[in-house]
């Protein structure tokens, strides 16, 4: 089969490996092109559209934003092949992959989610599990595939978020799986027992399997070599709160866990195995105190989310004001500041901006253009998920066009928030026109503006 792959890192790079030692032909992309320089046989791309070209596409990004930046921002589905079917493989966020899914229904294109149980050296012996959704036929056709990668598929529905959900919640099972080790073993050690000799009995009779036994002696022996790094486990651990906030559930063993990777990040253990927050003993910053608040039990951690989704939203809503006015005060350095330098624009008239450049370079073109404008933005329906936000805004505005005369738009922006380096800015911004109107007779009888004919 001819398979297109598109980030080769270190788990992409075993997969590719056993790709091609069972006869499939594959050709690669990824965005550092030096990873793909000693793997013989892997076609190397310089675009990742054109893995799109192939039967079937298999991508391995490290999160949600790699896929929006190389898949979502890019025109890589609109060039898709027929027939073409798209496994993700990588554990992304249960609303990037709606909005994957969404996208590759526009595009005619199949799209399965297939994230795996496995850490690289388990994969490279064939003995990954694999969690598949999607369309049935669309699975049966990537089976074989599937086959060379993992040693079992289990099928946990139609809906590509079924297996991306399944997959973000065994992981955190994982963690609170390494976090009881680590509870167990001090508490027996402060008795005098050795962690190992608990270990080895615990992991052969209450919980014999294999996360129990593998980090049960990492944890034991203090072992982290790099398996699963930290550093992407507290990304799949805030995957998995951000899930949660998403349908309003708590999760207070996750935060727990949190709590503790990231106090092991701090002391620079990012790169070990992921079990190496087992090794933090001091206290956690976590206050479970309950406190009364309006009628309602809550804890410091449920207050302090409150009030981080408050300072989001107000953020956010700067951003979409801080956009009317910097088009209508011709400030070109406001409107620099309201984006991510990979973020994009879509005008009716005005065309694409694909980054930071081109969208002030759009910006100063409607000036000309447009030399008197105003903008009105009401009623704006924003969603924020975690470090990623969408929202819709009804706008109004009154431009003065210089061939045409005054004219009023209206219509809707759809719009992309992200929040980086812990600034809210636009990612993606999209206005959908609803009606354009001359006003051939219209004049102001007072105010600052003239809005004659230039």
């Amino acid at each position: 089969m001819n398979i297109g792959f598109i980030g080769v890192g270190t788990m992409g790079r075993v997969m590719t490996l056993r790709l091609m030692a069972a006869g499939h032909r594959v050709s690669a992309w990824n965005r550092s092109p030096h990873a793909l320089a000693d793997l013989e046989g892997v076609i190397a791309l310089t675009d990742p559209a054109l893995a799109f070209k192939q039967e079937v596409v298999i991508s391995m990004l490290a999160d949600d934003r790699a896929v929006r930046q190389v898949l979502l921002s890019s025109d890589a589905l609109a060039r898709a092949g027929k027939g073409c079917v798209h496994i993700v493989m990588s554990t992304l966020s249960p609303a990037l992959i709606n909005e994957l899914q969404a996208s590759h229904e526009q595009a005619g294109i199949e799209l399965v989610a297939a994230p795996m149980f496995g850490v690289p050296t388990v994969v490279a012996q064939g003995e990954a599990n694999i969690l598949a959704s999607g369309a049935a036929d669309a699975i049966e056709k990537i089976q074989p595939l599937l086959d060379v990668l993992g040693k079992k598929t289990w099928r946990m529905g139609d809906r590509p978020v079924q297996a991306c959900i399944a997959k973000i919640a065994g992981n955190m099972m994982i963690t609170q799986a390494i976090e009881s080790l680590s509870e167990a073993t001090r508490l027996v050690e402060a008795y005098g027992l050795p962690p190992s000799a608990f270990v080895e009995t615990v992991t052969q009779t209450l919980f014999a399997c294999p996360s129990y036994q593998r980090y049960g002696h990492y944890v034991a022996n203090r072992v982290h070599e790099p398996g699963f790094k930290l550093s992407l486990g507290l990304k799949d651990v805030d995957l998995a709160l951000r899930a949660a906030e998403a349908v309003a559930l708590e999760l207070p063993a996750a935060r727990v866990v949190r709590a503790g990777m990231s106090a092991a990040i701090t002391q620079g253990l990012g790169d070990r195995d992921w079990s190496a927050f087992a090794t933090i003993e001091q206290p956690r910053p976590l206050d479970t105190q309950p406190i009364r608040y309006r009628g309602n039990t809550m804890t410091i951690e449920m207050l302090a989310a409150r009030l981080e989704a408050l300072e989001s939203r107000a953020a956010i809503e700067s951003l979409i004001s801080g956009y009317a006015n910097a088009y209508d005060l011709m400030d070109i350095d406001l409107l620099r500041s309201l984006w991510h330098p990979d973020a994009t624009l879509e005008l009716p008239d005005f065309g694409v901006g694909r980054n930071l450049e081109e969208i002030a370079a759009m910006a100063h073109t409607s000036w000309i253009k447009l030399p008197h404008m105003h903008h009105w933005m009401s009623n704006p329906m924003i969603h924020i998920q975690g470090t990623m936000a969408t929202a819709t805004v009804a706008a109004d505005c009154l431009f003065h066009d210089r061939e045409k005369g005054p004219v009023q738009v209206s219509g809707l922006y759809h719009d992309r928030f992200e929040r980086r380096d812990d600034q809210w800015r636009f990612s993606a911004r999209r206005f959908e026109l609803h009606f354009l109107t001359p006003l051939p007779n219209w004049a102001p009888i007072a105010g600052s503006e003239t809005f004659e004919r230039v």
